[in-house]
């Protein structure tokens, strides 16, 4: 189980409080746990029917978290996320 920081206002000062995150989990029915040397990106198999973590290495992208190849994906992703939440705020 990994920690997030939540940072708040307390009157005077700032309180910074760590919160445990549930660890991801893969599978059809969430039956495996999250390998962390692993890429998060869930896969599934040429079959079709079977779900699972991506078997490539981290080290790319968004924290590091994903492989070379969905580390692209996930930045071109949170890129167009980004570029359409200005949008939306220039049309306001």
């Amino acid at each position: 189980m990994s920690l997030s920081s939540i940072t708040a206002e307390n009157g005077g000062g700032i309180v910074t409080i760590d919160q445990p995150q549930p660890a991801r989990r893969y599978g059809n029915y969430d039956q495996f746990k999250e390998d962390a040397a692993r890429c998060i990106r869930e896969v599934w198999e040429p079959g079709g029917w079977h779900s699972g973590q991506c078997s490539r290495k981290r080290g790319h992208g968004p924290d590091a978290l994903y492989c070379t190849q969905h580390g692209r994906i996930a930045q071109k992703r949170i890129a167009a996320e980004l570029a359409s939440q200005e949008r939306q705020r220039l049309q306001q």
